[in-house]
């Protein structure tokens, strides 16, 4: 189940061309933000209007404005086209349902999945919280992992990230000893996060580790993993 709060805005762009005689106008509007400053946007006009009833930022006359981007870059000129650019983000699983196997006292069981994230403007980052407990119908669960790792022959479960720096911990070899893992919560835990725009969907591996004891009662077992991303904007 994903929650993803989104934003939706609607901006109706007015020109409106004035002339008088053969005289010309040109105003400079300057924009900025906390990572670039524009001095001035020079055409034909440009500047912001306001009355009782309305407000109105307009410009014209400008040179090679739009949208542009490439794998590396994206740019976006002109003063209209740096107010209006709306941000988004966006959330992807490659698949929801995770399948730890049949379980016993020999080995540690792994399933993964990936989170991709794309965002356009700011940074992100995607947290995780669940339900409650592995567990099975009548009350038996499976203890969370409390030591930083799944060991075989003990009954633990947890879960890992590919990325550092999370309150997940980090596990880069998923499927593969020392089973790197934390314990679920009820509470959000950060497993990715970027700082600045992700144009390309960036993906983190999510991986899933269980194992049992001789104690371990028998039967299936279950748990709602939630992830929760949110900009940075």
């Amino acid at each position: 189940m994903l929650h993803l709060p989104a934003k939706r805005f609607l901006q109706i762009l007015v020109t409106l061309l004035f002339f008088l005689g053969s005289t010309g106008l040109a105003y400079a509007f300057p924009s900025a933000s906390t990572n670039y400053k524009i001095d001035s946007e020079l055409g034909v006009f440009g500047g912001e209007k306001n009355s009782t009833n309305y407000r109105l930022t307009d410009t014209g006359g400008g040179f090679a404005v739009g949208f542009s981007n490439s794998t590396n870059y994206l740019s976006c000129t002109g003063f209209q086209c740096q107010l209006s650019q709306v941000p988004s983000i966006t959330l992807s699983l490659s698949t929801n349902t995770i399948n730890l196997g049949t379980l016993t006292t020999g080995a540690v069981n792994t399933d993964s999945h990936t989170v991709s994230v794309t965002t356009n403007i700011g940074g992100y980052t995607t947290r995780v919280y669940s339900d409650g407990t592995l567990r099975r119908s009548g009350g038996a669960d499976i203890d969370a992992v409390g030591d930083g790792a799944v060991s075989a022959g003990a009954e633990e479960y947890g879960i890992a990230t590919s990325q550092s720096g999370q309150d997940i911990t980090q596990d880069t070899s998923c499927g593969s000893a020392a089973y790197n893992a934390s314990g679920l919560t009820t509470s959000q835990q950060s497993v990715a996060s970027k700082a600045g725009p992700t144009y390309t969907a960036e993906s983190t591996t999510i991986c899933y580790a269980a194992s049992r004891s001789g104690l371990t009662a028998a039967g299936n077992y279950q748990q709602i993993v939630y992830f929760v991303t949110t900009g940075s904007f």
